[in-house]
């Protein structure tokens, strides 16, 4: 929900300064509840509208259901995306983050980097039970090319109450490192049985957190050694100006705290703006459609949304914007570190189909 809270406090701070080029944006937030129906109808109630552009949350069902809708209607979509195939092949749907099978390809080039040993390192796959959770397997051709063995692919429910069984299957099996796909609730169950279990030593990665989650939701000694590789800044991050800018527009929007939840759905939001006023420029007011969008969102150069994400690059050919990610270590008696930063991310399905695989 604090991703339309976002969405709705920006626009209002955008029409409140004089809109884009001084026509005020109207922002309709859609509570479509995960339900496919709902989805579809509200889209064409507001294609009917004329609507310039979409943006949605990290939901996989979006692009699944508005994919082919969205380029038929040459309506674009900015999407908070983890799911792969909404980004290749290219189409109408844009996102500022590399995709979940990115983001393991990252992660086996930068373990392969440094590895001595004479075996393939073993990597374990712990997936939360969604379609962006399960596109981590999406990379396992690309995992098995450069010589890294999964040992294990265990999915863990959303509605899951206790993960002992998940992490004893995958402490069975050995692994040298895990790479998990857990959302926050799937988290706080894991980390703590992690500890229980005695797996601190394996070095843990997960795809995204939002470090004011779990810092208030997870003990410090169950969090420690915890590494992310993110894609957007955070809040222990208030040097970067989009940042404060993110706290500022949370508080001024009346939320409780003094952090944003998350800076994600900004940076999209951020993203909507520089483009709706860049097609304006292009083709003026009156002429303002989902196609001259498309056309800047695909002629946007050096976006960093004021230093949330890397820099980010687009074209007809690339709606994945940032290349890189972040490893960043939480500790339990200190703020959070940078283990490296900008790793690339190979382009997980474009290699792919380049190689000929399915």
């Amino acid at each position: 929900m604090y991703s339309a809270w976002q969405f709705e406090d920006y626009f209002n701070w955008i029409n409140e300064n004089g809109g884009i080029n001084g026509h005020p944006v109207e922002a309709v937030v859609i509570d479509m509840r995960y339900d496919v129906s709902i989805l579809r109808t509200a889209y064409k109630k507001e294609k009917d509208t004329g609507f310039l552009c979409g943006s949605s949350g990290a939901c996989s069902v979006v692009f699944n259901t508005l994919g082919e809708f969205a380029a038929e209607d040459q309506i674009p979509f900015i999407q908070d995306c983890f799911h792969g195939i909404a980004l290749y092949p290219p189409g109408w749907f844009f996102s500022l983050p590399t995709a979940t099978d990115d983001k393991v390809a990252a992660l086996a080039d930068w373990i392969l980097k440094d590895w001595k040993e004479p075996r393939k390192p073993r990597l374990a796959l712990l997936m939360g039970d969604y379609g962006a959770g399960k596109g981590a397997m999406d990379a396992n051709w690309y995992l098995e090319k450069q010589g890294i063995e999964v040992v294990i692919e265990e999915i863990v429910p959303l509605t899951v109450t206790d993960t002992t069984d998940h992490l004893t299957r995958v402490k069975d099996v050995n692994p040298d490192f895990i790479f998990d796909t857990l959302l926050i609730t799937q988290q706080k169950l894991a980390l703590k049985d992690r500890v229980r279990l005695g797996m601190q030593d394996i070095p843990w990665f997960n795809f995204y957190w939002t470090y004011g989650m779990v810092n208030s939701m997870i003990r410090p000694e169950e969090y420690d050694g915890y590494i992310n590789l993110q894609s957007i800044a955070q809040s222990w991050q208030q040097d970067i100006p989009g940042v404060r800018f993110g706290d500022e527009l949370w508080k001024a929007g009346g939320h409780e705290g003094d952090y944003a939840p998350a800076y994600l759905p900004l940076s999209s939001h951020m993203l909507m703006a520089d483009a709706l006023k860049r097609a304006m420029d292009k083709v003026g007011y009156e002429n303002m459609n989902g196609k001259a969008v498309y056309d800047a969102l695909t002629e946007t150069k050096n976006f960093t949304a004021d230093g949330l994400c890397s820099t980010a690059n687009f074209s007809k050919e690339k709606t994945r914007g940032t290349d890189t990610v972040n490893f960043i270590q939480l500790h339990k008696d200190g703020p959070p570190t940078f283990i490296e930063k900008n790793v690339p991310c190979p382009w997980n399905l474009k290699l792919r189909a380049e190689a000929g695989i399915k």
